[in-house]
């Protein structure tokens, strides 16, 4: 069975939200490898998962504004 569009939309959703907290999470270990153990590659790698971070976040927001704006306008329909 195909799925519908809602569907997709949720589990793209789903897998980016996934992705963010793997960034995040990349982020965060990171600088506690260079800060707290010294190591010097970790900043190179945490300032990339901020990066990753960053993206995905203004990606996700895009998101949520289009489904707000969509959702107004379906209520402006009804009235």
């Amino acid at each position: 069975m195909p799925l519908n569009q809602k569907e997709k939309d949720r589990l793209t959703v789903t897998g980016l939200l996934a992705l963010e907290a793997f960034f995040i999470f990349g982020a965060v270990s990171n600088f506690y490898g260079y800060i707290v153990l010294k190591k010097g590659i970790d900043i190179y790698l945490a300032a990339i998962s901020m990066v990753g971070t960053t993206i995905l976040l203004a990606f996700l927001i895009l998101i949520l504004i289009g489904y707000l704006d969509k959702r107004k306008v379906l209520k402006s329909f009804q009235k």
